[in-house]
């Protein structure tokens, strides 16, 4: 599968350098979990969300393997129905694209710290 080769650097950068920090995350057109496990690893509570049933099964079994605890969601990004709850932290790569109105879960993005470096 295409970018199946580790997380977003950027993102490796924002949780290294402590801007992000731990939280409810998640991660929109996840593919097969490489930005959303990274998460897990990192101590986020995390959903994972894409439209392909094929690239959940991998992100599932990948989260097992790793033992790893991070939840994964088939749904539709410009109609989501199977996600429920609010989120702290949002992930979204860029390859999928979700109109912000179909989108109405609150994010706070008070979690971001201007005051760290990175």
């Amino acid at each position: 599968m295409p970018y199946d080769n580790g997380p977003d650097q950027h993102l490796v950068d924002l949780i290294e350098s402590g801007r992000i920090r731990p939280c409810r995350a998640i991660d929109l057109g996840c593919g097969t979990g490489r930005n959303a496990l990274f998460l897990a690893q990192n101590g986020f509570e995390v959903t994972g969300v894409d439209f392909a049933t094929s690239a959940i099964a991998k992100a599932k079994l990948k989260a097992e393997a790793a033992g790893l605890k991070a939840n994964f969601l088939v749904d539709d990004l410009t109609d989501i129905q199977n996600v429920s709850g609010t989120f702290d932290f949002l992930v979204d790569d860029r390859r999928s694209r979700c109109p912000a109105s179909k989108f109405s879960r609150p994010v706070r993005p008070e979690r971001v710290d201007p005051n760290s470096s990175g």
